[in-house]
């Protein structure tokens, strides 16, 4: 490559390949005429082309021999690499066989040296044998005496070397075992402290803890004059022994739990210690914060039951439980003589109100009306509190009721069993020879019934919380089929009489999404007034497909009213319109201009009064538009 490269180059520059021989023609002579230079630059190609592959192939061969240089580093650290593994392997190898040889020597060594005073024996009895053999032979009784006396000499000393060599063993594992054997007896002992204070030898406490409560319970008793300190009011502490049942100490020497001081006997202790005059009585603690004492404990025990059992009432089950909502402590013990108040005052405080939040959780059916009158308020009360609650109000809504709480709030926990109607599903069928609207019932739906246990939280007489614990079926529902007309079903009818409507089934009649007052908003009131600033001549759209079956246009009552049928027993009202754009029989669709809003009729302001009935009953319109019934 790189002599064909020579060669372009040399034939770009026009040097010739050889050296020219005598007698032929002169190129550059003829190279000066002006048609072989055109001929010539021709072959030559463009410069700029040639200084671009020039530069192409001088950054491929630089880029070439990087990478041939780069392989070859790679190949070389791979291999140095794998030779260092490879003497690393046997490095690991051969130590890892010099240990299995050195341990087999040291198991074998070891062996030998527990079974070599055996072996000694094992000798020494053998030439015992021989030696009082020779004895008896060659030297008599005598002689036979003293090698049993050597003997015994021989198997004493190893008797005694063999006790010295097992004990050698056997000493640090005894030593080990005998200091974990201290350490757990140690580590079971509790620890009690002898407490002194003001010179005097008040008793015994399980830790520090205790007399910091009964300290500071102790100055929270005195609360109406200065505490007198004694003359030396710096505790002593002093560590003992705590004796445990089966434990072989000197029980004349240790102390029991029984013989440990509680908070309250401390702290009568201690207040005994001041300079403050004092009286027993009975205290009461509030969330274990002292607020009096009085004389009659009785009589504020009695005081107590009797604020519960207010809240007991006739049909409530025996099961129910009746607790304070706060923490309720009476102790007896020594308190200052200014503490200790008339029983009229303490009663006074227990009956007064403190600031705090009093709220209602809205159920099913529940209206303002209704939730005012459950809470002992007026309308305008719970209005005040709660400025759109005769505007919004669906089930789990919570209610400011009012702003101050009992002092000793009431908790009730009850159960209750009732019998519940079980709604029924509705099933349709469609008949596309009739109109849209039409409905014939096929099958009437019979509602089930089901028994329900629930456990319901009242807080000072009004219902916080109610969960359902038990749900048993009586008696299956029946299902309703509704034969339709139309090509399609009527989207309002829900799945089961008793389940919600999805969201977007009904539209809001009004171009704005906005309820003034609504349903049951007033006495009397059965709709929802839509209503807004510059209301008036606004479009009024059918909230659903049907047939329109009344129209009036009077000027007393609804005053310009539309009636629309659709289907399953289900109407719409409109009234209050400034015009009419529909006449009776007319079929609709959803959101369908029918008129537009006015203030006819007994009206004090332009709106639109909008009515859902069921079975000719009026019913809340908000859930339904809302998407939540």
């Amino acid at each position: 490559m790189r002599l064909k490269k020579e060669r372009d180059d040399e034939r770009y520059t026009g040097e010739p390949d050889s050296p020219q021989e005598p007698g032929q023609p002169n190129r550059t002579s003829e190279e000066n005429t002006p048609e072989k230079g055109d001929q010539i630059e021709k072959k030559r190609g463009n410069p700029i082309k040639r200084a671009y592959y020039y530069c192409v192939n001088r950054i491929y061969r630089y880029l070439y021999f990087v990478g041939i240089q780069l392989l070859r580093s790679t190949r070389t650290r791979r291999r140095h690499l794998s030779v260092r593994l490879s003497g690393l392997g046997r490095w690991f190898q051969a130590r890892s066989l010099r240990l299995r040889k050195e341990t087999r020597i040291h198991l074998r060594n070891l062996r030998h040296e527990l079974t070599s005073p055996i072996r000694d024996l094992k000798e020494k009895r053998r030439r015992f044998r021989v030696e009082l053999e020779n004895a008896r032979k060659f030297s008599g009784e005598a002689g036979v005496y003293r090698s049993y006396l050597r003997m015994a000499g021989l198997l004493l000393t190893g008797f005694w070397r063999a006790a010295g060599f097992v004990l050698s063993y056997l000493a640090p594992l005894t030593a080990l075992i005998a200091l974990v054997l201290l350490l757990q007896f140690f580590s079971g002992l509790t620890l009690a402290l002898n407490l002194v204070y003001d010179g005097r030898d008040l008793g015994y406490i399980a830790d520090e803890s205790v007399f910091t409560q009964a300290e500071n319970e102790m100055k929270a008793r005195i609360v109406n004059e200065q505490y007198i300190k004694p003359e030396d009011i710096i505790p002593r502490f002093q560590i003992t022994i705590l004796k445990k049942g089966g434990s072989f100490l000197n029980p004349d020497d240790y102390i029991t739990e029984d013989d440990l001081l509680e908070v309250d006997e401390l702290t009568n202790l201690l207040i005994r210690a001041s300079g403050n005059e004092l009286e027993e009585a009975v205290g009461l603690y509030v969330e274990n914060r002292f607020v009096s004492a009085v004389m009659d404990g009785d009589a504020l025990l009695d005081y107590l039951d009797s604020m519960r059992e207010q809240y007991r009432t006739n049909d409530m089950s025996r099961d129910a439980e009746i607790s304070f909502m706060k923490k309720i402590q009476v102790k007896k013990g020594l308190y200052p003589v200014s503490s200790v108040k008339p029983f009229e005052q303490l009663a006074e405080i227990l009956s007064s109100e403190e600031e705090g939040e009093k709220r209602y959780t809205v159920i099913a059916g529940d209206t303002p009306i209704m939730i005012a009158a459950k809470n002992g308020i007026t309308f305008r009360e719970l209005k005040r509190l709660n400025p759109e609650v005769d505007i919004k109000l669906f089930p789990g809504d919570s209610l400011l009721i009012s702003n101050s709480v009992p002092y000793l709030g009431v908790k009730v926990i009850q159960t209750e069993i009732y019998e519940e109607e079980v709604g029924y599903k509705i099933e349709q069928r469609t008949n596309p020879n009739q109109n849209i609207g039409w409905t014939r019932t096929v099958q009437a739906g019979e509602a089930g019934k089901a028994r329900v246990v629930e456990q319901v939280t009242l807080v000072d007489g009004v219902e916080t919380e109610r969960k359902e614990i038990d749900r048993t079926v009586l008696q299956p529902a029946v299902p309703q089929i509704i034969e339709v007309g139309g090509n399609q079903p009527l989207a309002f009818i829900p799945q089961a009489s008793d389940k919600p409507t999805p969201a977007g089934t009904w539209g809001w009649p009004t171009v704005v999404a906005r309820i003034g007052t609504g349903y049951g908003g007033y006495y009397g009131h059965t709709g929802s007034d839509l209503t807004w600033s510059g209301c008036y001549g606004s479009p009024v759209l059918a909230s659903q497909a049907g047939t329109v079956v009344v129209v009036r246009q009077r000027y007393y009552g609804y005053g310009f009213h539309v009636r629309i049928d659709h289907g399953g027993g289900v109407q719409t009202l409109y009234a209050h319109m400034s015009r009419i754009d529909v006449v009776p029989g007319q079929q609709v669709q959803k959101g369908q201009q029918i008129g537009l809003i006015g203030s006819t009729g007994n009206s004090s302001g332009p709106h639109l009064h909008f009515e859902i009935l069921i079975g000719g009953t009026p019913v809340n319109a908000a859930p339904y538009l809302y998407g939540q019934k």
